[in-house]
């Protein structure tokens, strides 16, 4: 389990770099993400906004700080890819402490085999 105060910034990138290791394509991915703005609306943004209210912060901070757009992600991913290569989130992850059996243990434990029979019967 992994989470941040909103969900969206590390949280989001958290599950986008599991994701990308798991092999989810890049679309689905940001579909993922940007569903997180219909979750950070309504009661949690009122919230937040009084909670910032408060605190003697105001503008449109509140909006912004729930806000998820799938661009955001986009340029993260891309930024990524650009200095890393076409497997850059792994590449980025093992550069930057993950250990070297983790990328391919995620793997083994997260994704089930497919039933090749079951695919082209149903």
């Amino acid at each position: 389990v992994f989470h941040c105060s909103a969900g969206k910034d590390r949280t989001g990138v958290v599950a986008a770099f599991i994701q990308t290791l798991l092999g989810v394509g890049r679309h689905e991915i940001l579909e993922e993400y940007a569903i997180t703005s219909q979750h950070l609306s309504e009661g949690f943004l009122e919230n937040i906004v009084r909670n910032f209210a408060d605190a003697g912060i105001s503008g449109n901070l509140a909006e912004t700080a729930t806000a998820a757009p799938p661009e955001l992600m986009a340029k993260i991913l891309d930024s990524i890819e650009g200095k890393y290569g076409e497997n850059g989130v792994e590449a980025y992850l093992l550069e930057h402490g993950m250990a070297p059996e983790s990328p391919e243990k995620l793997r083994r434990q997260l994704l089930a085999p497919v039933n090749r029979e079951e695919s082209v019967q149903g």
